[in-house]
């Protein structure tokens, strides 16, 4: 799947994104903690594709230990949720893993999944 190329202002007529325009991208790295909305638990920066595109996961709740859920923060779409793929699920065992999907999704050829979008409120990076 390849995304067309459209600017934020079109994406916003279309329903597309929350955001008329781009937000303002938190300069996140590699290993980062980061905090979204109210939720209790941090997340991990795991791949990083410039100022774009952010992964992140967390140990997801109620599942075995070393289970993880993972995140995609899109700032140009200033949308957040796992990408567009049968099941939303994604291997994100590894950095290297994580980086790769950074990558496609920052290349346009995955994308946040309309279904789950949440619009991104990073409350705190330490």
């Amino acid at each position: 799947m390849i995304t067309e190329a459209l600017s934020n202002a079109e994406r916003s007529q279309r329903g597309l994104y929350y955001q008329p325009e781009p937000m303002t991208p938190v300069t996140m790295t590699v290993g980062q903690r980061v905090k979204l909305d109210h939720e209790r638990q941090l997340w991990t920066v795991r791949g990083v594709a410039g100022e774009d595109v952010a992964v992140l996961t967390r140990q997801a709740p109620f599942r075995r230990r070393g289970a993880l859920e993972y995140t995609v923060l899109d700032w140009r779409a200033g949308v957040r949720g796992p990408v567009n793929v049968i099941g939303q699920g994604w291997d994100v065992d590894t950095d290297e893993q994580c980086q790769q999907l950074a990558d496609l999704v920052r290349a346009g050829k995955w994308s946040v999944t309309v279904r789950n979008w949440l619009p991104i409120d990073v409350t705190e990076v330490r």
